[in-house]
């Protein structure tokens, strides 16, 4: 019997193409099975957090972790947690440099679409999952305005291509984070490596490193530059 896969996706960096914008958009997977090991320890630090108090303005609803709103300690205790179970996750990240990318594909719905064609086409390839009893796929809340219903149904004929003309059983979701912890590791995981191409800090990558199964900045050898940034 195969494996039951779990992917899940978040991405970091804007849709602002000028010197004001970030230099990055990057989306990143985390690829997991059950049981998820570190969902109780992490279920403990949420209760931590519970127990010291948090900003009602951070929490309206339900307690989530958020790389960039967390204070250090938090962040510390969160990651701490994932670097005990590195070896139950794999972790898979596209980059793109927004100054290098060609105004035709700057539109929100066609930059999100094409970003997660090449990243699951990548896992795919890298995980193997044609041995997979299923698989499930949650996408944090995607951050588009416009053409919404269309870039789901292009997300779902995308993956119909990958796994379902492959008689894989999939499933595709979009999910708040404060829905599920895991997609709150996702979180911090692009974070991390959003921190070392955006600021240069790799602290917290240094910490996943060894998780990170494919890393593919995509226009790395592009030779046209559209804007540069304000050292």
């Amino acid at each position: 019997m195969g494996a039951r896969y779990y992917m899940y996706l978040d991405e970091a960096g804007n849709f602002d193409f000028s010197q004001k914008g970030s230099k990055h958009f990057i989306m990143t997977c985390v690829v997991m099975s059950r049981p998820f090991k570190h969902v109780q320890e992490l279920s403990s630090v949420k209760y931590d957090c519970l127990e010291d108090g948090i900003d009602p303005k951070k929490c309206r609803d339900a307690h989530k972790f958020h790389a960039t709103e967390d204070k250090q300690a938090v962040r510390d205790a969160v990651f701490n947690v994932i670097e005990k179970h590195l070896n139950d996750i794999s972790v898979y990240s596209v980059i793109i440099r927004k100054n290098m990318t060609n105004p035709a594909i700057r539109d929100q719905a066609t930059l999100y679409l094409k970003v997660f064609q090449w990243l699951v086409g990548f896992v795919f390839n890298q995980e193997n999952l044609e041995d997979a009893d299923s698989v499930v796929v949650i996408t944090d809340s995607i951050p588009v305005k416009k053409k919404l219903g269309d870039l789901r149904g292009a997300l779902k004929k995308y993956m119909n291509g990958c796994l379902a003309e492959k008689n894989i059983p999939y499933k595709l979701y979009h999910h708040r984070s404060e829905s599920d912890v895991n997609l709150q590791v996702a979180d911090y995981c692009c974070w991390a490596i959003q921190r070392k191409w955006e600021r240069g800090d790799a602290r917290s990558y240094e910490i996943i490193q060894s998780a990170i199964k494919g890393e593919g900045d995509l226009f790395k050898n592009g030779d046209t530059v559209y804007y540069r940034f304000e050292k």
